[in-house]
């Protein structure tokens, strides 16, 4: 713990710590510590915990005996785990009012609830002609909506006023807010937000179905559910979220006028800036 700290803290001496004792508190660091705020993110909303705090609720949302009102509630379980993510690994270079979370939270639950709902009724109708590729979209499409609505409305104030960037030689924070960069970084979480639960809500389905064609158990069709989830959990959300990478880089001529022509501390033009378009 002594060196994670030593390697948080920039004015710690580097000459002291062996290069893998360094890798390791980084790692450690990166995945521990929020990136603007420089605090312990809460340990259940941190993304090395996301396999356990998402293993009951996916596997209870995909279930065939999860309907109605039991689908709802996991729905809002899943809404509410979502919001304080967004929120415990948002850009944090601007703040965020409580009345803006209040207002996020809402539309998430509301609009995941009305999807899984308005989903439901439509598979009723199909009746013996729904395949389980309609079920399985309900969940999916709740989901991916309603974190598309919870991301622009949380990182609203990213791409209205702007978010703090870095000059990408030094590593100071260069003067002003850039929404060009706000803009960017809240489209890249909506797009990351939306291809991390497609697998883990199409493939452990899908696969089950094709398991019990084959002549697989019913008895086991929990168990290879669960270790269909935990697979798409270790393997696909990192592939998902390393579509874009946590720290963006862009060239200083694509952000707005007051950006251009600026100098860094060391007198030399700033062209490329850095910042956390946070998870």
């Amino acid at each position: 713990y002594a060196l994670v700290n030593r390697v948080h803290d920039k004015a710690g001496d580097w000459r002291a710590v062996a290069p893998e004792q360094y890798w390791a508190a980084k790692k450690v660091v990166n995945a521990v510590y929020h990136p603007d705020l420089g605090e312990p993110i809460a340990a259940p909303f941190r993304f090395s915990a996301f396999l356990p705090m998402n293993m009951t609720v996916l596997f209870c949302m995909l279930h065939p005996s999860m309907q109605g009102k039991a689908q709802l509630f996991w729905q809002w379980v899943n809404q509410s785990n979502n919001v304080a993510q967004n929120y415990a690994n948002r850009n944090a270079t601007v703040p965020v009012e409580k009345e803006q979370i209040a207002v996020s939270y809402a539309l998430a639950v509301g609009t995941s609830c009305g999807v899984s709902e308005l989903g439901g009724r439509f598979v009723k109708k199909l009746g013996a002609r729904a395949t389980v590729a309609h079920r399985v979209m309900v969940p999916y499409s709740a989901v991916a909506i309603a974190s598309l609505a919870n991301v622009g409305l949380m990182r609203s104030t990213d791409f209205m006023k702007g978010v703090q960037v870095l000059d990408e030689e030094t590593r100071e924070p260069v003067e002003g807010l850039s929404r060009v960069a706000g803009a960017t970084a809240v489209g890249q979480v909506a797009v990351s937000r939306v291809l991390v639960p497609l697998p883990l809500m199409t493939v452990p389905p899908l696969t089950v179905n094709f398991l019990r064609k084959m002549g697989m158990h019913a008895r086991y069709e929990n168990p290879a559910s669960i270790a269909v989830i935990m697979v798409m959990l270790l393997v696909a959300t990192p592939m998902a979220l390393a579509v874009f990478p946590q720290e963006t880089r862009m060239a200083v001529s694509s952000l707005e006028k007051d950006f251009q022509g600026k100098k860094n501390s060391k007198g030399n033009e700033i062209t490329h800036i850095v910042f956390n378009k946070g998870l």
